[in-house]
């Protein structure tokens, strides 16, 4: 009886650990891919430009922004990409997405 018992609280805790790693997993990459700004971006990309260990030079790196679905409008076209390029803190951009979700 004791061991059913003991193998019972075992496996409970156990999927209880593996659902906490889960759900910790999970808010690490909703923080991540959901709240990662392009400044952040910039200013890692700009300590890494100039550093002994990595980038060197601008041209080393693509660098690749999107278009936002509000933006569409050729008349926001061209402040939606200045206003990238202002806070990217970069004279041009490699690669300009506009996609268009259907």
């Amino acid at each position: 009886f004791y061991f059913l018992l003991f193998s019972l609280c075992f496996f409970i805790l156990f999927f209880f650990f593996i659902f906490l790693f889960l759900f910790s997993l999970f808010f690490c990459l909703f923080f991540f891919f959901f709240f990662f700004k392009q400044k952040t971006a910039y200013e890692m990309l700009r300590s890494l430009v100039g550093s002994e260990m990595c980038i060197r030079d601008r041209n080393e790196i693509f660098i690749t922004s999107k278009l936002w679905n509000s933006e569409h409008d050729p008349e926001h076209v061209k402040p939606a990409l200045e206003l990238t390029l202002k806070e990217l803190q970069v004279e041009y951009l490699d690669l300009y997405l506009s996609l268009i979700h259907i």
